[in-house]
């Protein structure tokens, strides 16, 4: 029986070892099909947590802050997206907003030259938000060079675009570039300037040359990454051309840039960034800078306690509201609390900037609530607005905090919330006996949250992972109607139409006005009916 038992063990044990070394995606096969699965079950909602928390520290798929894994659709396509596998045929609907709502998804599509996905998804015709998911897909493609699926794309009817020339360049594909110029691919004003930043020599000649391209900032962002031959080669092609090319050798602790430049006759035009003493030391030292408030409120928002310290000692003004409040959208707090035991003023614009600059990095958030609890401690004023800036960012941690000192929930709150679709904020939010109106409802339609639309109309509430004992139901109006025809959703259109919600003549006019054929018809029926 020990034998029996030990082996077992060792089974168990060689299981869970390779639980543990699968992607996400594969530890859902795993349990779905391994019998010996309970301990496994049990760990996999931490992974879950921890690879939710990756997705939105990294930025995989937006620079926004992700809140939607409570919808099982939502989740799983991520995972599968994240660990590089085929994306099922069931899961390509319009109503999976993933696969629509994040260019990201496209530009790596194309990266990996993956047409059999590519073709899937673009198949679905649907944007996000001022972006063209078409034109990430071929950005990608001319990022890694992958001039076949540019022809597969230009073949079936997509138009080039500056996006793809702008990849390119950012891919250092001289020969793809090329290609693209040749095909009549249009260039926007920034490709010299990306070229200079990347440190890309070759490209930058064959523009200036081959393409006579104006240099614009170029020595700029040369000079932002630290490329002394870029900026020497445009000082040789158009000595005028070091437009602001100090301020990018100060932002980068460039000091042999930001010599060469004064050498020529370049100076400071502004208030400036700076990370590096020495920097500040020798312009100082130099006679280039004097005492000046614009100055500190840049070095106090850059975050570097030892370059502020460095004014302060020089006699710049430092001990002013302005700089506190830079100081913590830099978010230093040893410089914040340094400030503070100088008896800096602030006011209520501090406790504004630690909310309005929260970050979805998880480690940021922390050091955000740090702190907005450092300067209500000091005893700096809250103002209500701070509460909406932190519905909008999804940032639960520090809304329940400011609520807890006593700022009021109202329906902006709602509403900042729902613009970028964090219902576990409107469900805290509505637990606490914040009020709504109709303006949440429409909030929703911009960057296409259906699923929360249907929460918000009571439609689907058990369906998710985020529970609610919400019972009433968010009003809505025609404007839901009008804003999902002008961003051409029209599944939230037909739900919207489906379930009740006003619509007339504005609507009709707005389908018009799309120029959208599925919209036009869609709506001209159901208008026809109901003037009927």
């Amino acid at each position: 029986m020990d034998i029996i038992t030990s082996l077992a063990q060792i089974n168990n044990d060689l299981y869970q070892d390779l639980f543990i070394s699968l992607p996400i995606s594969d530890k859902r096969a795993f349990i779905s099909t391994c019998k010996i699965t309970n301990q496994s079950s049990v760990q996999m909602l931490k992974y879950e947590l921890s690879f939710q928390k990756m997705i939105n520290v990294t930025k995989y798929f937006s620079k926004r802050y992700y809140s939607g894994f409570y919808n099982p659709l939502y989740k799983f396509t991520m995972e599968l997206l994240f660990d590089g596998y085929e994306i099922p045929d069931k899961y390509i609907i319009v109503e999976n907003r993933v696969l629509h709502q994040f260019p990201k998804i496209y530009r790596r599509l194309g990266e990996r030259a993956d047409l059999d996905q590519i073709k899937k998804l673009l198949k679905l015709n649907r944007n996000s938000f001022m972006e063209d998911n078409a034109e990430w897909t071929m950005a990608g493609a001319a990022k890694a060079g992958n001039v076949s699926i540019l022809r597969w794309m230009i073949r079936n009817g997509y138009p080039l675009c500056d996006l793809a020339a702008t990849y390119a360049v950012k891919g250092n594909q001289l020969r793809t570039l090329k290609w693209l110029v040749r095909r009549g691919c249009k260039l926007n004003d920034m490709i010299v300037s990306n070229a200079a930043k990347n440190g890309f020599m070759d490209i930058v000649k064959f523009l200036v040359f081959d393409l006579n391209r104006s240099l614009g900032d170029a020595a700029y962002f040369a000079a932002l990454r630290g490329h002394f031959q870029i900026v020497k080669f445009i000082y040789s092609v158009d000595p005028t051309a070091l437009f602001e090319v100090c301020e990018g050798a100060a932002r980068s602790g460039n000091l042999d840039i930001l010599k060469f430049a004064y050498q020529f006759g370049y100076s400071m035009m502004h208030d400036f960034y700076c990370t590096d003493v020495n920097i500040l030391k020798w312009l100082l030292d130099d006679g280039h800078i004097s005492p000046d408030i614009n100055i500190s409120k840049k070095i106090a928002w850059s975050g570097n306690l030892e370059c502020l310290q460095f004014l302060y000692r020089n006699k710049f003004p430092v001990l002013d509201k302005d700089v506190f409040a830079r100081a913590v959208r830099g978010q230093n707090v040893e410089m914040i609390k340094w400030l503070h035991s100088l008896r800096c003023p602030f006011d209520k614009s501090a406790t504004k900037a630690a909310a309005g600059m929260s970050n979805p990095e998880m480690i940021k958030i922390r050091f955000s609530v740090a702190i907005l609890k450092l300067l209500v401690e000091w005893g700096c004023e809250l103002d209500n607005e701070v509460c909406s800036l932190a519905a909008y960012h999804g940032d639960l941690e520090m809304l329940q905090y400011l609520y807890g000192c006593g700022c009021k929930l109202d329906e902006t709150v709602l509403q900042r919330a729902s613009t970028n679709g964090h219902l576990h904020i409107i469900i805290w939010a509505r637990r606490q006996g914040c009020h709504w109106n109709s303006l949440v409802c429409y909030y929703t339609v911009c960057w296409h949250h259906l699923d929360v639309l249907k929460w918000l109309r009571g439609v689907d509430r058990q369906k998710y992972d985020e529970y609610s004992e919400e019972t009433e139901i968010c009003p809505w109006d025609e404007q839901v109607c009008i804003y999902a025809i002008r961003y051409c959703h029209i599944d939230i259109l037909k739900f919207a139409i489906e379930n009740g919600c006003e619509y007339g003549e504005a609507s009709y006019q707005a389908a018009l006005e799309t120029e959208n054929s599925e919209i036009i018809n869609y709506i001209s029926e159901h208008y026809v009916m109901n003037d009927v």
